[in-house]
């Protein structure tokens, strides 16, 4: 099994597993997506390295709009996965 960090930083390289990422639209397929992957670590902890990752720092209120009922790719953290992406490149 790959922790989430590993398989967040195979993620930065591999376009074809970024441009599945982007596709989606919630958790449940954000599940299925890490499990396909062989990735440990629940969809609310995945969600929360990307905003750790994008913006340096977790604050409580990013937790809480990433984390619980909210689909996953939210405008908002699309383009941090974009711009942490392009400024990884």
């Amino acid at each position: 099994m790959k922790t989430l960090e590993q398989f967040f930083s195979e993620i930065e390289t591999n376009d074809e597993l970024f441009d599945k990422l982007i596709t989606i639209t919630n958790d449940e397929a954000l599940e299925t997506f890490l499990n396909e992957n062989s990735v440990s670590g629940t969809t609310d902890e995945f969600k929360a390295l990307v905003v750790a990752q994008a913006r340096g720092e977790l604050t409580d209120e990013e937790l809480e709009q990433v984390s619980g009922g909210s689909d996953f790719l939210s405008s908002q953290l699309r383009k941090m996965l974009y711009s942490y992406r392009k400024d990884r490149r």
